[in-house]
């Protein structure tokens, strides 16, 4: 098929990241898939990467390191005793790329596009990224000190990377709000460096709807609803800020924003169900209606306890 619409056979590596594709596409990208396939895929992959060739050497290890990021992930969703956990798992996505010679930007692109700098920018940033993942893993560990030494780095490697700033951002939110130490420099520290997060990508929902909550707890509550709204129009079924702006606006005057979440595919919406299960029931008296939301919303992965639900 390949020969007959690209007038060639499939390369060695493309097959590769086609695996890897598969991979993620059932194990790493969504909440739901073929776990037992995804691990497979990866470990296939990693058997791949080992046949290559000294002359892919930079191509490799991007790969390995991806696949590595892939299985971290999927070990969250879906514990073995007997497999790595997620912390091994994302140290060996970030040991991958750091072993990477400086400035090896390999004999050709990993890429259709074979720009250098945005090779050397796509390595930035999945270091950070395995940064950001290997935080999160210790972070689950009790080991945040740590963890915020890993996110400092990835700031100061690359200072413009909006994932790196983001995810520190968040940390120091966390730790402003339930760290051992509270303190008014934490809380300010945590607020700088969501704005700045949330400048250098404005398309991203995470930094706003963060900014909403430290703002709510500031009582500024004019800003949080402006914060949560903006992060509602980039993603629609953002849990912080659709629960933020139902703890701040009337009900009634949000039943378009629950609609808008629930027509998404998201696995995280149960916030949205909830609310429409609530309105139809006892504002509007259609309890049919009420019961069929309040059901979906069960079914959400946003819904941890469902039993003190009322």
């Amino acid at each position: 098929e390949a020969k007959t619409t690209w007038g060639r056979i499939v390369s060695p590596i493309e097959l590769t990241l086609l695996k890897l594709g598969e991979a993620d596409a059932e194990g790493a990208a969504f909440d739901t898939g073929l776990f037992r396939d995804a691990r497979e895929n990866y470990k296939a992959v990693l058997q791949d990467v080992n046949r290559l060739g000294p002359e892919s050497l930079s191509k490799a290890i991007v790969i390995e390191s991806c696949a590595y990021f892939g299985m971290a992930k999927l070990a969250v969703k879906d514990p073995l005793e007997d497999s790595l956990s997620e912390e091994e798992l994302a140290r060996k996505s970030l040991e991958c790329l750091l072993s990477m010679p400086t400035g090896d930007g390999g004999d050709e692109s990993l890429y259709i596009w074979r720009a250098e700098n945005f090779v050397e920018s796509t390595i930035r940033h999945q270091i950070a990224s395995s940064r950001k993942l290997l935080a999160e893993a210790l972070m689950r560990v009790g080991d945040s000190s740590s963890a915020h030494d890993l996110l400092e780095s990835a700031v100061n490697d690359s200072p413009l990377d909006p994932v790196s700033n983001f995810a520190l951002g968040a940390f120091l939110l966390y730790k402003a709000f339930f760290g051992m130490n509270r303190s008014d420099e934490v809380d300010k520290a945590a607020q700088v460096q969501l704005l700045r997060a949330a400048k250098l990508d404005p398309s991203s929902a995470g930094p706003f709807a963060l900014l909403g909550y430290w703002y709510e707890h500031k009582n500024d509550l004019k800003r949080a609803v402006g914060c949560y709204s903006k992060a509602l129009l980039s993603d629609p079924a953002h849990p912080v800020a659709g629960r933020g702006v139902i703890r701040l606006a009337p009900a009634e005057s949000l039943l378009k924003v629950f609609e808008k979440a629930v027509t998404t595919a998201s696995a995280v919406i149960g916030w949205a169900w909830r609310s429409i299960g609530l309105q139809k029931a006892l504002a509007e008296g259609d309890d049919e209606q009420g019961v069929a939301a309040l059901l979906k919303a069960l079914r959400c992965r946003d819904i941890e306890r469902p039993e003190v639900e009322p």
